[in-house]
């Protein structure tokens, strides 16, 4: 199981609004998941991140796969 605990949100079709608010607000999450990854981490950061993505991948979950696709590229960045 990956160290970070990050859970993606369903979004509701029938509320275009709603989505657009929770990719906002997983934006934001992946920002300070990624921050914490850093200071947990340091130059390790995207190797954890990776092996988080890989841990999801390996469990058939595709939105955590994306998550934390997302999230290793904001450290690489």
């Amino acid at each position: 199981m990956s160290r970070f605990t990050a859970k993606t949100k369903t979004l509701d079709a029938a509320d275009p609004g709603r989505a657009d608010q929770d990719d906002a607000v997983s934006c934001q999450q992946e920002g300070e998941i990624a921050a914490e990854a850093r200071a947990l981490f340091a130059d390790q950061a995207t190797t954890a991140v990776a092996f988080c993505g890989l841990d999801a991948w390996f469990d058939g979950n595709t939105a955590e796969t994306r998550r934390w696709a997302n999230i290793l590229r904001r450290l690489q960045n």
